[in-house]
């Protein structure tokens, strides 16, 4: 008798654990969430949830055929015959305890903005890091562009200060005048307008040009 009573005591206990079995599921906004019923697949169970400490039966599933307890115009719960609770397009006021009649299930609900903002911060950065390389590579290319323009410049000077000439220039011709009176006499600035009219002869020594001029001026002019 006291094994038999031991034994009922360790199968209630068993029977209590499994009951009180407590499922965590956690699902990302805007999916479909599967709640299992421990390891119960077939029979008859309800599910049920605890809102503002009071428990609301959602729907019965028995066999495939699912009889719901509460209003649902989007159709958002169903199941199935391995009598599952399926919650399509979960949100945050989905999250909480949900009991069928074998276990309790915990579900968890993880906002998509977590990782809208994760990926959004991501992309900043690498808009960022970009701009900053864009940015550094055109003051770099402007200071290159600078510094070769700087030594073409050095360059031209050098080939400037090279290639001027050490030398005076050579004095181009003198200039010829003529007279009014004389159109055909033509003078420079070392002439005199006498030696233009009555010009003197090659190598001619001071005293030839001396009686040339005499013989011009005592010569009268036809």
């Amino acid at each position: 008798m006291e094994r038999i009573g031991l034994f009922c005591l360790l199968l209630g206990g068993s029977v209590h654990m499994i009951s009180s079995e407590t499922l965590h599921v956690r699902q990302k906004e805007g999916n479909i969430a599967v709640l299992h019923c421990g390891r119960l697949t077939n029979g008859k169970v309800t599910w049920s949830r605890d809102t503002n400490g009071q428990r609301v039966d959602i729907l019965t599933t028995h066999n495939g055929q699912t009889t719901k307890h509460i209003a649902d115009p989007d159709r958002r719960y169903g199941s199935r015959k391995d009598l599952v609770l399926i919650i399509y397009g979960v949100s945050q006021s989905d999250a909480g305890r949900y009991d069928c009649s074998r276990a309790t299930v915990e579900l968890s609900v993880t906002s998509g903005k977590v990782l809208q903002n994760f990926l959004i911060t991501v992309a900043v950065s690498c808009l960022v890091a970009v701009a900053l390389v864009l940015y550094l590579w055109r003051c770099f290319y402007k200071r290159k562009a600078a510094y070769i323009v700087s030594q073409n410049q050095d360059g031209l000077y050098d080939s400037t200060e090279n290639t001027i000439p050490t030398t005076q220039p050579a004095r181009t011709k003198e200039p010829i005048y003529y007279l009014a009176t004389d159109p055909g006499a033509q003078i420079t600035d070392k002439q005199s307008a006498y030696e233009a009219i009555y010009p003197l002869k090659e190598q001619s020594t001071p005293r030839e040009q001396v009686e040339l001029l005499y013989v011009h001026i005592k010569k009268p002019k036809k």
